[in-house]
């Protein structure tokens, strides 16, 4: 079993034939980005900011040791539908790695541990994406 390494920051990524339908930044520091939810209608802007939630630690606690032990590249044979790329990045002083895999959208793609991970990052910053939505929409009225 492989000991969790120190991560100050993740970056998950979902491209869809060349277009990103999800960015997710996380860090240790509080700050946050994210940019849509999986669907090409909502991830035109990519919202940036601090907070004070424990996002990283949160998304986190769903990240096994025995995990580490599959990151890499993967590429699934004969893609059927969409060319899809999802990517997870792992950054900490001792570490720099992370899973990429590639597929089609209707063929065999990333294991549903992985998929977890990706809808765990989605829920813990939901909230605070839909508030930064909330914002930007109540800006827009007064200007």
């Amino acid at each position: 079993m492989t000991e969790l390494p120190s991560i100050e920051s993740v970056v998950i990524k979902l491209e869809v034939n060349q277009q990103q339908l999800l960015y997710i930044r996380m860090s240790i520091s509080g700050a946050v980005s994210r940019a849509g939810d999986g669907s090409p209608e909502e991830a035109a802007f990519v919202f940036m900011g601090r907070t004070d939630q424990p996002f990283l630690e949160s998304w986190l606690d769903q990240l096994s040791p025995d995990m580490m032990e599959m990151t890499g590249r993967y590429t699934f044979p004969n893609p059927q539908g969409d060319h899809c790329v999802l990517s997870i990045t792992l950054e900490g002083p001792d570490t720099d790695t992370g899973f990429e895999f590639t597929y089609g959208s209707l063929s065999d793609g990333p294991p549903e541990d992985i998929i977890e991970l990706v809808e765990a990052a989605m829920d813990i910053t939901d909230e605070w994406y839909a508030e930064q939505k909330n914002s930007r929409r109540q800006n827009r009225k007064k200007g």
